[in-house]
């Protein structure tokens, strides 16, 4: 095949960026509030890792970043799944490293174990996943600083110091997802009824659609449905009282 040097419509797929860009530059976006909540939690937690006798304090600045998202149900579910997974991973790695005293080969096979598992599990558990990828990064490090129990113990207490900040500044601060299902159903109908009225309107006059205007309703038709159904099922991750109507009679 040929390579390709890129989109026929450069001009226009730059406006439809910054168009995107624009919509979302607003506190009332989600992805606006996450960004805002990033660009103060983030330095925050650095100034907080610079100032607290804390070993590796950077890890708090990871875990705040890592746990916070942009809906309450990525950040409290997958927070929290990720905060345990931790703790259990220092717990497991500390009790390797007290019962094996593992050095040299038997560290590098032990890496590569819980590698292994780490990815083997992830589809099916992000927690049991969390758990071995903790293990394997306390063993890496001990390649540069040989004392497992310490790193293990710095990595347990900085990720919970870090989610927990995370945690508190998105209950302080939250995204609830009402307006925004209201705003992609509205989207939704107007996208459908553009799809139909073209459709319609070329069976009733005899006279064929250009393809490449029934392509891009159909694409925008398509798009709507998509971000209606996330927004919906990101309502469903949500306290009852917090739930869009649409959301509520879906669960």
């Amino acid at each position: 095949m040929r390579p390709s040097l890129g989109s026929r419509n450069a001009w226009g797929q730059l406006v439809a960026d910054l168009a995107q860009i624009r919509a979302n530059a607003s506190l009332q976006s989600p992805a606006g509030r996450h960004a805002v909540r990033l660009a103060l939690i983030v330095p925050a937690t650095e100034l907080l890792a610079e100032h607290v006798p804390l070993q590796r304090g950077y890890w708090i600045v990871v875990a705040a970043a890592a746990v916070l998202r942009p809906d309450f149900g990525a950040t409290f579910t997958r927070g929290a799944e990720r905060m345990a997974g931790t703790c259990v991973g220092v717990l497991l790695a500390g009790l390797v490293a007290v019962a094996l005293h593992p050095t040299g080969w038997a560290t590098v096979a032990l890496v590569g174990i819980l590698a292994w598992a780490a990815y083997s599990v992830f589809p099916a558990s992000f927690a049991a996943g969390i758990v071995f990828l903790t293990g394997m990064i306390v063993f890496l490090l001990d390649a540069v600083s040989p004392d497992s129990l310490a790193t293990a113990a710095d990595r347990g207490l900085d990720t919970i110091v870090g989610g927990t900040i995370a945690l508190i500044a998105y209950a302080l601060w939250p995204t609830w997802s009402s307006m925004p299902a209201r705003q992609a159903l509205v989207d939704l109908v107007d996208a459908q009824r553009a799809y139909l009225r073209v459709v319609i309107g070329s069976v009733r006059d005899g006279v064929a659609v250009p393809e490449d205007q029934l392509g891009r309703l159909a694409r925008r038709a398509r798009l709507a449905w998509t971000n209606a159904e996330a927004t919906i099922e990101r309502s469903l991750t949500e306290p009852s009282t917090r739930r869009s109507t649409s959301s509520r009679r879906a669960g």
